[in-house]
C-alpha cells in the first residue's frame, strides 16, 4: 500500500513539474524560462513572447536547413553560443533561431531575403542585420561589444 501511494504521489509531482515553465539556472544565478547554453528556437507562436520581453537583446538566425550556407553558419553558431552562454543571461543578449520554411510567416514579417540572416532585436524591435564574419569568436566579438554598448549608453 505504501509503494502504491508513494508511486502516485511521485507520478503527480512529476506532472506538475512537466506542466510548469521551465526555468534554468546558469552558474552565475541568473534564472530564466529557457535554457540561455543553447540557441532558443523560435517559432510564430513564441518569437514575439521571447523576443520582446523587458531589457533583451537577441542576436537572431534565420535559415533554411537545406541551405548551404546555413549549413556553414551552423557549428560556428552553436560554439558562440555555448561560448557566450554563460554570461548571456548576466548580459540579457540571447541568441535565438528561426526556421524559415517551417516559420514562413514570421520570416516574411522580418523582411527575411536570404540564409542565413543573423539580425539583431533589442527590446522587441528590428535594430539592425549583422554583415560581419560568420566565424565563431567574430560572433562572440559582435555581441561583447554589443553588450558594452548597451552597458554605456551608446546603443540601445
Amino acid at each position: 500500500m505504501r509503494v502504491v501511494h508513494f508511486l502516485a504521489s511521485t507520478i503527480t509531482a512529476l506532472a506538475s513539474v512537466s506542466m510548469a515553465t521551465p526555468y534554468y539556472t546558469v552558474d552565475n544565478g541568473c534564472s530564466v524560462g529557457f535554457d540561455v547554453t543553447i540557441s532558443q528556437p523560435l517559432t510564430t507562436d513564441n518569437f514575439t513572447q521571447l523576443v520582446s520581453a523587458k531589457d533583451t537583446h537577441w542576436f537572431i538566425k534565420f535559415y533554411s536547413p537545406t541551405c548551404k550556407y546555413s549549413k556553414a553558419i551552423a557549428p560556428e553558431w552553436v560554439a558562440a553560443v555555448e561560448k557566450y552562454g554563460s554570461t548571456a543571461c548576466q548580459n540579457r543578449i540571447y541568441f535565438g533561431e528561426v526556421n524559415c520554411p517551417d516559420n514562413l510567416g514570421l520570416c516574411e514579417q522580418n523582411n527575411i531575403e536570404g540564409y542565413p540572416t543573423v539580425n539583431y532585436y533589442s527590446n522587441g524591435s528590428y535594430s539592425f542585420e549583422y554583415e560581419g564574419e560568420r566565424e565563431a569568436q567574430d560572433l562572440i566579438n559582435f555581441a561583447s561589444q554589443v553588450y558594452r554598448g548597451i552597458s554605456n549608453g551608446t546603443l540601445t
